[in-house]
């Protein structure tokens, strides 16, 4: 048995532009993640600096994790940052 499906010229235009919706909304999605990434040594930068400001002391955080909502690299994208949500759990936080 040999079977052929042909498509139309509206059924190629609407495959053809869900492909490409598909593909953009990939394409930010990692965009948003590899961003997020690069603001850990921001945040943790910000946090060691208020806890110095807050405690008028020498700070250092061991190991910090940050954590986003799946929709928020893809937000930060398009805010550049402003109002992006982050989870931020640390350890080993040292004074002196």
């Amino acid at each position: 048995m040999q079977f052929s499906v042909r498509m139309s010229r509206k059924e190629k235009w609407f495959a053809g532009v869900g492909a490409v919706v598909v593909l953009i909304v990939a394409g930010l999605f990692l965009a948003g993640v590899i961003l997020s990434r690069r603001f850990e040594p921001y945040i943790r930068q910000q946090a060691e600096q208020y806890l110095r400001e807050r405690f008028d002391a020498d700070v250092q955080i061991k190991a910090l994790r940050v954590q986003m909502p799946s929709l928020s690299p893809v937000r930060m994208l398009f805010t550049q940052g402003r109002g992006t949500l982050a989870f931020v759990e640390g350890e080993g936080v040292l004074s002196g």
